[in-house]
């Protein structure tokens, strides 16, 4: 009995072994050769975008830069560019100070597939958006405390637009005694393009 079970488990066995070995080679270890193409699409009107900077980054702690150009029209072409396939990119496209991003795995690279990144004029103008929340975290510190003021502000315009900074002004009011005061702004999900 125990020879008719290692019979009929040693094919079951080998059938695993196969399958792991096709899986384990489809990741090649070594970076290899591609060219990045990176396309900038104007996200408010669907024509050919431009970018003040791109860049190609190999996401991971470091973030390491593979890649950039200035004053791109269109798209920018990367040759040479050594990615691993089974890793993830991160095309950032900058327009106006305000950077726009797309991922990409390393095969879709290596495959010649271009990544899109979707940039948008910006506006100063308010209409449709509207502040839909505001939460205010206190953090006490050893002496004193520290406040956060968060603001979530819906852009339902149409046709998509970044509204500008300077658009936004937020005015607080704070001790005379404060030591020290930072902002910091942190942007929310990506606008709509273009149909």
């Amino acid at each position: 009995m125990q020879r008719l079970l290692l019979a009929l488990l040693a094919p079951a066995t080998l059938a695993v072994l196969l399958a792991a070995a096709t899986l384990a080679q489809d990741a090649v270890i070594e970076r290899q050769s591609a060219t990045a193409t990176i396309k900038l699409v104007n996200g408010t009107t669907g024509e050919p975008g431009d970018a003040d900077r791109v860049e190609l980054r190999e996401i991971g702690p470091e973030m390491t830069l593979l890649a950039s150009a200035d004053r791109v029209s269109r798209q920018a072409v990367f040759l040479g560019v050594e990615v691993m396939n089974f890793r993830k990119y991160l095309a950032v496209a900058t327009r106006g100070g305000v950077a726009y991003r797309a991922q990409v795995t390393g095969q879709k690279l290596l495959d010649g597939e271009p990544v899109t990144v979707h940039v948008f004029d910006q506006t100063d103008a308010l209409e449709g958006a509207v502040v839909t929340g505001m939460n205010v975290v206190v953090r006490r510190l050893a002496s004193g405390c520290e406040l956060e003021y968060i603001l979530t502000i819906a852009n339902d315009s149409r046709p998509q637009r970044t509204i500008a900074a300077s658009a936004l002004p937020v005015r607080l009011v704070v001790p005379a005694g404060l030591e020290a005061a930072s902002a910091e702004v942190f942007r929310g999900p990506e606008p709509e393009p273009a149909e």
